[in-house]
């Protein structure tokens, strides 16, 4: 089950949609690393990364760098994991942003010589 496989769907398979509610009931309870889910839905590493995806849209997943796990925030005591997550997304989203300047100028500069 590939995420961009699932957004495009119409309509979940039943048993992408068992994957999602179990592993959506397990976060909801506390943390659970990505092999205690592998495990829960015995399915692979990307199924599962996948599905924490797909549920990031729809329910606040906080995942911290390391073996902390997954979980859904739900309270106060979630806030600061919240934050440290945002910051460390952003500035991983920052740097693969950085990454592709060079590669778009790279674009730029043969689509100006083609054009010539």
């Amino acid at each position: 089950m590939v995420y961009e496989q699932i957004r495009k769907q119409k309509k979940l398979t039943n048993l992408q949609k068992n994957r999602l509610n179990t592993i959506y009931r397990r976060l909801i309870v506390g943390q659970a690393t990505k092999d205690k889910l592998k495990q829960l839905i015995q399915a692979d590493e990307r199924t599962v990364r996948d599905c924490i995806s797909y549920i990031k849209k729809f329910y606040p997943v906080i995942s911290l760098s390391g073996d902390k796990g997954y979980r859904i925030a739900k309270s106060k005591e979630d806030l600061e994991d919240a934050k440290h997550m945002i910051a460390s997304e952003t500035s991983r989203a920052n740097e693969i942003m950085d990454g592709i300047v060079e590669v778009k100028n790279f674009v730029c500069k043969m689509q100006e010589e083609m054009e010539a």
